[in-house]
């Protein structure tokens, strides 16, 4: 019960953070917040103009995203046209970050 009324509180929270037709306002991260897979900061300033399909991955578990990044590589489509974004959860594994 608390998990739900603590979900619920969120998506109220959201919902009045941000009015339809709004712009949001630019999103860096950085250091130990996030960045590239090059350690450059990342800027939401990147994902203007495409389609984006998002990935939130378990480093141990990352074979299960193939059969889907597979396809998506077999699609007819312009690769300027769409994204892959993957989200990698460091804390969830025994790798050192460095191997990932």
């Amino acid at each position: 019960m608390k998990k739900i009324m603590m979900t619920w509180l969120c998506v109220v929270a959201m919902i009045q953070a941000v009015n339809i037709g709004d712009t949001l306002p630019p999103i860096t991260l950085e250091k130990e917040n996030g960045g590239t897979s090059n350690d450059k900061p990342w800027h939401a300033t990147s994902l203007k103009g495409k389609v984006h399909v998002v990935l939130y991955m378990d480093p141990d578990e990352r074979k299960g995203t193939q059969p889907l990044l597979d396809a998506l590589n077999q699609l007819d489509v312009d690769p300027k046209a769409y994204s892959t974004i993957a989200i990698v959860n460091l804390s969830a594994t025994w790798m050192p970050d460095y191997i990932l």
